[in-house]
């Protein structure tokens, strides 16, 4: 029997989140938004200060049927609720999805329109209570501000020490430059970080290796800042994987990924595309308590 296989062109969740929107042009709020402001508090935890990020994704996958192959795009707004040991609740508000090019809708319909999307075209929502240690230290630990290096090059040297561990990925393929530029997308979002860090953690990225500053850009909810980036061909194309840095606070607005070479199995090329792009909206800490009283309105009000 034929089956379908959803493959994700995005090398790993964090380095998928390597991405920053070089043109203008946010996704339009609608109900992924509205559902977005409707999302509860994650009740195993309730009682423990948290961090609550919030981002807005368009992602790129990739359906591969009987030797034929299909490309759609997956709008999504993630809800993270983390605690102080690492656990918490993630809730993922997916929106509609849409082919990525015309050339993809008709491929999939000569296939015979198979289903290869598990809620179909319809919109979704899924959540998970997480155990301890389930997020990346780098995004809510305190721990990292305290061991940081003030000075640039003793900073740069610490991110590169940071990217040869097995544990952040090092060892697999990818430059030093693209690693590093994923671990300051991480400690960029980090609340316990001050603003003189993350400018700091700035100024040590862009002075590695491989590593070049694009200029000024504006990301998909219209904020302004300078967008750096890295390249790499390990995923089997080159790909600059860029993010958006306001630098007057060393905020991350945005993270992307752009393919600038097609993948072996792609007959026609029609330029760069887009494979990921996360805007971070919301970076901080959350009340449990403030969240069980909306989440009690709510229900009232239901």
């Amino acid at each position: 029997m034929r089956q379908v296989i959803e493959r994700t062109t995005r090398l790993r969740a964090a380095v998928a989140a390597l991405a920053v929107m070089l043109t203008a042009g946010a996704l339009a709020a609608g109900p992924l938004d509205r559902s977005a402001r409707a999302s509860s508090a994650p009740e195993a935890h309730a009682g423990q200060p948290m961090r609550h990020f919030v981002a807005r994704g368009l992602y790129r996958s990739t359906a591969v049927y009987d030797h034929q192959a299909w490309s759609w795009y997956q709008p999504t707004r993630l809800h993270s609720w983390i605690a102080p040991d690492g656990s918490g609740r993630q809730r993922t508000l997916s929106g509609k999805p849409w082919f990525a090019s015309q050339e993809d809708r008709a491929t999939w319909e000569a296939a015979g329109k198979p289903r290869f999307l598990a809620h179909g075209f319809r919109p979704h929502n899924d959540s998970q209570t997480l155990p301890p240690s389930s997020f990346d230290d780098l995004l809510y630990s305190p721990q990292p501000a305290a061991e940081m290096p003030a000075e640039t090059a003793a900073l740069v040297d610490w991110l590169l020490d940071l990217a040869k561990q097995p544990s952040r990925g090092g060892g697999n393929g990818f430059e030093s430059s693209v690693k590093t530029l994923e671990l300051v997308t991480e400690l960029l979002r980090n609340p316990a970080l001050s603003a003189a860090q993350r400018l700091a953690l700035y100024e040590a990225e862009i002075s590695i290796e491989g590593v070049e500053v694009l200029g000024s850009a504006t990301d998909a909810a219209g904020r302004e800042g300078t967008a750096i980036a890295a390249e790499s061909a390990n995923s089997g194309a080159l790909t600059r994987y860029s993010i958006l840095v306001e630098e007057a606070s060393g905020r991350i607005f945005e993270s992307e990924a752009l393919r600038l070479a097609p993948l072996p199995y792609q007959h026609e090329w029609a330029g760069p595309q887009l494979e990921s792009r996360t805007t971070y909206l919301q970076d901080g800490v959350a009340s449990p308590g403030a969240f069980e009283k909306k989440s009690r309105k709510r229900s009232h009000r239901r």
